[in-house]
C-alpha cells in the first residue's frame, strides 16, 4: 500500500514541479561530464532532481541565497551519484547548505 501511495506521490509531484526546459539545458551545459550520458540517462536523471529538490532543502548560509541555476546543479550532482540507484540512500539527509565562499572548519 504504501509504494502505491509514494508512486503515485511521484508522479504528482513529476507532473507539477518540473524544471524548466532553458534551466536545465544550462545546467547540462555548466557541467561537461554530464556529456558521456545518453539522452534516456538524463531523461531518468531529470526525474530524479525533481524528487530530488521536492524532497531536499537547499539553504544558503550566512545570507548567501541560493539561485534556482544553483539548485538545479546541486541536485545534479547529488542524483548523478545514485542514478542507478534509489534516492533513498538520501534519506539521512534533510538540507544541503551552501556556503557563499570556501568552508575551512575550525
Amino acid at each position: 500500500m504504501f509504494t502505491t501511495i509514494r508512486r503515485w506521490r511521484q508522479r504528482r509531484v513529476l507532473r507539477t514541479q518540473a524544471i524548466p526546459e532553458g534551466l536545465w539545458r544550462d545546467a547540462l551545459e555548466s557541467l561537461p561530464f554530464l556529456a558521456i550520458y545518453t539522452d534516456a540517462e538524463l531523461a531518468r536523471l531529470r526525474e530524479k532532481v525533481v524528487l530530488f529538490l521536492d524532497a531536499k532543502g537547499i539553504v544558503g548560509a550566512r545570507g548567501h541565497d541560493v539561485t534556482p541555476p544553483q539548485r538545479v546543479v546541486i541536485a545534479i550532482q547529488a542524483c548523478v551519484l545514485v542514478l542507478n540507484l534509489d534516492l533513498s540512500h538520501y534519506d539521512g539527509f534533510e538540507n544541503i547548505i551552501v556556503y557563499p565562499g570556501e568552508f575551512v572548519p575550525d
